[in-house]
């Protein structure tokens, strides 16, 4: 038995006209992903536009700039022995140590008296460490104009040569008088031991002839000791030169800070990718609303 349906022929028409449709739009499918993004391509550009706009004005004027500036500082050890390459891994390893003491507080406190406002801010504003594991130290300040970055890192650098000289100069004078010491005691014991072997070889010529074998081998004694105190003092004589200040370590200013480059904030970039970021958002949301639609 039929059941007598309670719409009008017209409204049954305009039911079985909306199914079809429906039958039709599941047949052919939905718009792709590319048409729901071209059909919104307007939208997406003014929104990303706005959000680049937006980020570059916020990061361009209102976030306070950041500029950085580096001095480097080369090291070289002198080695009295050994060839090329020995100086080369010397100074190396040497600057690797030294770098730790540019930022130690004697040489901020020596550099902040050369800045206004007494160098405020300037410990946090140092870094130090080596340029590739290489003979160069490198001082990198950081401040909020170009010109204070430059004399932060040029201030720092300065301090850091003139400490650096200063001890190796100190430990050069200490060891000079250290070893002036032991050569001025080393030329005593060899005159002792030059007038002994004379009194010998006296001894020697003129002693019993019974008593030369006795005679000579104190004599040879005497000589070798003589011959050895005199080995060591070329030692001496050796270490002397090697505690001049010509000797010690140079370290001097390579390349003096420039001008500072603003590190922090980067409009242009943060635009962009904020411009992207939007973008893709506005597009997935095309997207979302399409297939909520659809269902």
């Amino acid at each position: 038995m039929r059941l007598k349906s309670s719409l009008t022929p017209e409204e049954e028409l305009r039911e079985l006209e909306l199914e079809t449709r429906r039958m039709r739009d599941r047949g052919q499918g939905s718009p792709d992903r590319a048409t729901v993004l071209w059909r919104g391509k307007w939208w997406i550009l003014v929104l990303a536009l706005a959000a680049g706009i937006a980020t570059y004005s916020v990061s361009r004027y209102v976030v306070s700039p950041t500029y950085s500036s580096s001095a480097d500082v080369v090291v070289t050890a002198h080695t009295v022995t050994g060839g090329l390459s020995d100086a080369i891994t010397a100074s190396n390893d040497l600057a690797n140590q030294y770098a730790q003491v540019a930022a130690s507080p004697t040489v901020l406190a020596n550099a902040a008296s050369e800045l206004p406002d007494g160098g405020r801010g300037l410990s946090s504003a140092i870094s130090v460490g080596t340029v590739g594991d290489q003979n160069l130290v490198r001082v990198t300040s950081l401040a909020g104009s170009p010109s204070l970055s430059q004399r932060r890192a040029n201030a720092v650098a300065n301090a850091f040569v003139v400490h650096i000289n200063a001890i190796n100069a100190q430990e050069a004078a200490d060891l000079r008088s250290s070893v002036e010491r032991q050569l001025q005691s080393s030329q005593q014991a060899i005159a002792k031991a030059e007038a002994g072997v004379a009194k010998a070889t006296r001894n020697a010529i003129r002693g019993p002839r019974k008593r030369s074998a006795v005679l000579n081998s104190v004599l040879a004694a005497k000589q070798t000791l003589l011959a050895s105190l005199v080995t060591q003092r070329q030692a001496i004589i050796s270490d002397l030169a090697g505690a001049s200040v010509q000797a010690q370590p140079s370290v001097r200013i390579s390349a003096a800070a420039g001008t500072g480059t603003q590190t922090q904030p980067k409009p242009v970039l943060y635009a962009a990718v904020a411009a992207i970021a939007m973008a893709l958002a506005a597009g997935q949301i095309l997207i979302l609303v399409r297939l909520r639609r659809r269902d």
